[in-house]
């Protein structure tokens, strides 16, 4: 037998909590803090990292936090119009336009160059907080 304790159980009715709390955060507050200081939030400073966290945040809403975020992208991207890409390589297309051509020899957003990463970060950044300005200011419940 060893001398190591139990760890206490986790009653389920906290799962609630969280929920209310999400509902609660001011995630435009959190990503300008990620902004700042990507280092303690990314495990790499890198679009995909950045995108990767954003989208995490959405999924704990319920993908309720950037519902239509796309679609408003889209429309305040030049050429672009009406379109089944998600926000990711839209935004990241604001800056490299060969993302969204079709055929062969199509480039991937694993391909983005790394001296557009900076650009299209702080594109990104940019972008969603205005959306969360206009949608939620910052703070309405999702």
């Amino acid at each position: 037998m060893s001398d190591v304790e139990p760890l206490p159980e986790v009653p389920l009715s906290g799962r609630n909590n969280m929920k209310d709390e999400l509902a609660q955060m001011d995630f435009r507050d959190l990503f300008r803090q990620v902004a700042a200081r990507p280092g303690m939030f990314l495990f790499c400073d890198s679009y995909l990292a950045l995108t990767s966290f954003i989208s995490g945040c959405d999924a704990a809403t319920e993908r309720r936090l950037l519902d239509g975020f796309s679609a408003w992208v889209a429309e305040r991207t030049p050429g672009v119009g009406e379109t089944s890409f998600t926000w990711v390589p839209l935004v990241a297309a604001r800056h490299w336009p060969v993302l969204l051509d079709e055929g062969p020899g199509r480039v991937s957003i694993k391909d983005l160059p790394a001296p557009l990463q900076d650009p299209i970060k702080d594109d990104l950044m940019y972008l969603l907080d205005e959306f969360l300005a206009e949608r939620y200011d910052g703070k309405q419940a999702l």
